[in-house]
């Protein structure tokens, strides 16, 4: 392949990159060694963010291909790119690796094709990632809705045991006389009790289940 081949192909895979991008970052790099250029390079790969050296009459050839607007005297120097699909990822990863190492410099940017300079990529850096922000709102909802899922199986607890109880009114209305032979009542999450005229008193029975009751209502002396 000729070299003009090979400046036409590098020239393509700048605009594509732009274009499957959401944010763009130009970096100067000047100072960068291999160790720290090895590890951003990493980091990016790591967190799908395509990061390119390419030569600066390239790039001012495929971003006027791309009939977008910039500044020329941006590409004075060297000049690497980060390509990122979300709108902070490659604004952090470059501008938290100049903080850590103090050596390169944002020259700007791209943010959902609008043209970004230096400070507003350093803003853009701060803001959380979106799946932090989706883990923060989580957190924050986590409780609320642990509280109302807790609520709401307590009254989904209350309903079932009363229609539980429903299912047996006319047996327990029957015997609501405590002087009837079969008197039994059903009280507290589903003990059954009994009246005992001799003790005066109630009688736990030692069957908790309700559905148990029908038991006690084929053997009584009911009608």
């Amino acid at each position: 392949m000729g070299a003009i081949e090979q400046k036409k192909q590098i020239v393509s895979e700048i605009k594509e990159n732009f274009q499957n991008a959401t944010s763009v970052v130009f970096v100067d790099y000047r100072g960068i060694n291999v160790s720290e250029d090895t590890t951003l390079r990493k980091q990016c790969t790591e967190s799908e963010v395509v990061y390119k050296v390419y030569k600066n009459n390239l790039m001012i050839r495929a971003l006027n291909e791309l009939g977008v607007s910039f500044d020329p005297k941006m590409f004075e120097g060297t000049t690497s790119v980060a390509f990122a699909k979300d709108e902070v990822t490659a604004a952090k990863l470059v501008c938290d690796t100049i903080k850590k190492i103090n050596k390169m410099q944002v020259k700007f940017g791209y943010v959902n094709g609008e043209l970004a300079d230096a400070k507003q990529i350093e803003a853009l850096s701060k803001i959380p990632s979106k799946p932090v922000l989706v883990s923060m709102l989580l957190g924050v909802l986590q409780g609320p809705v642990s509280a109302l899922a807790r609520a709401l199986n307590e009254i989904s607890k209350k309903e079932a045991f009363k229609l539980r109880q429903d299912g047996y009114s006319e047996f327990v209305k029957k015997s609501a006389n405590k002087d009837h032979p079969t008197y039994y009542c059903v009280e507290e999450k589903d003990n059954i009790y009994r009246w005992d005229k001799a003790l005066k008193k109630k009688v736990l029975v030692r069957l908790s289940a309700l559905n148990k009751l029908e038991e006690y209502r084929k053997n009584s002396t009911i009608s």
